[in-house]
């Protein structure tokens, strides 16, 4: 085996890998992708979970007022 040939055997194994490894860069960008997407819902769901016990909660608050002022009301 020639110099020559060694050389074109190792640019074009070379070749071979940067195919793979672009490859695998797709592969890993389109996961990224995925997983960006999957944390946005999640994101958006627990937003909306927030907001629905911050609504619950202050309902709640409200009519603990209004029991006080009712007992209150009823002691005198």
């Amino acid at each position: 085996m020639t110099d020559r040939e060694l050389l074109e055997g190792i640019f074009s194994e070379l070749k071979e890998v940067r195919s793979d490894l672009d490859r695998l860069e797709k592969e890993v960008r389109k996961d990224i992708d995925r997983l960006d997407k999957k944390i946005e819902v999640q994101t958006e769901i627990l937003r909306t979970f927030k907001y629905d016990i911050d609504f619950i909660s202050e309902k709640q608050a409200k009519q603990d007022l209004k029991i006080n002022r009712i007992s209150k009301q009823l002691e005198v």
